[in-house]
């Protein structure tokens, strides 16, 4: 078979070992999917017959049957990460969440969720939410002076909601819109929410919400936790678009997470982060 030319066969033997022998090679790849061009060019036999600066034009001008064949970031100067645009039979094992739980953030064996031909996630990028119920307040009061008190955080056992100290161990109290007049204030709810496991988990790790008391440190809403619904396997699965964080709700506990239910709604913990976040997105 007749060769192309020099760029073109670093092309193609890019696109064989993104797609193919990500794991052939121990290269190590991140939940998106991405991998270090210094370490492909060292542990694939890159670096003797092409230089850094010809794998980077090629990742960036490469195009084939498929369109682009390649994503190129740099997020520091000098230092850039590659990965396959396509990647045919091996999402989660190759091209993407690496070895198992060791290349992904997802439970052990598992891989990060299923993506398109473009190595977008399926309907979009990223993935449209699961469909959730609104959550309404039940107190009428003037938009702009909202405030979000302690009293609308789920509380953990452990830590009661009438105390000063224990908001300050539990959640954080946001005062961005002080009121105007304590009139409009909301009335305190009859029921304060209740660290409670929800209907459909039997079972409750050793180490959970339980022991959280306010001798802990301050534990803290992430808001940057959102649902999604796996398009192939219908599973429900929470992404963390800071950290690039990901679990699936029927195997939480894998990842340190517990769910609750409270009279806001269901709502998650991880003691060993020290965090917590609503379980419906609009939250």
């Amino acid at each position: 078979m007749p060769h192309g030319t020099p760029e073109q066969d670093l092309s193609k033997n890019l696109a064989r070992i993104l797609r193919y022998e990500v794991q052939k090679h121990n290269l190590t790849v991140d939940p998106g999917g991405w991998i270090q061009v210094h370490e492909l060019m060292q542990k694939c036999g890159v670096g003797p017959r092409a230089s850094r600066d010809e794998v980077i034009h090629v990742a960036k001008t490469s195009v084939g049957s498929h369109g682009k064949r390649f994503d190129l970031e740099e997020p520091a100067k000098g230092f850039f990460r590659i990965r396959a645009r396509y990647v045919h039979g091996k999402r989660g094992k190759g091209g993407m969440g690496g070895k198992g739980g060791k290349g992904g953030q997802g439970g052990k064996g598992e891989t990060f969720p299923k993506q398109d031909s473009s190595g977008s996630f399926y309907g979009s990028m990223p993935p449209q939410p699961a469909q959730t119920r609104p959550y309404t307040h039940t107190t009428k009061v003037d938009h702009q002076d909202w405030q979000t008190s302690a009293q609308q955080m789920p509380e953990i056992p452990g830590c009661g909601s009438n105390s000063a100290s224990a908001s300050a161990a539990c959640g954080p109290v946001e005062t961005d819109h002080p009121w105007r007049d304590s009139q409009d204030a909301p009335e305190a709810p009859t029921a304060p929410p209740v660290g409670q496991l929800g209907p459909d988990i039997t079972t409750r790790p050793q180490s959970g919400p339980q022991s959280f008391d306010i001798s802990t440190p301050r534990c803290i809403q992430d808001t940057s936790w959102k649902p999604y619904k796996d398009p192939t396997t219908g599973r429900t699965w929470y992404f963390n678009s800071k950290t690039e964080e990901f679990f699936f709700a029927d195997t939480a506990a894998e990842r340190g997470w517990q769910r609750y239910e409270s009279d806001r709604g269901p709502w998650w913990h991880n003691e060993s982060k020290e965090t917590w976040f609503w379980e419906q997105s609009s939250n």
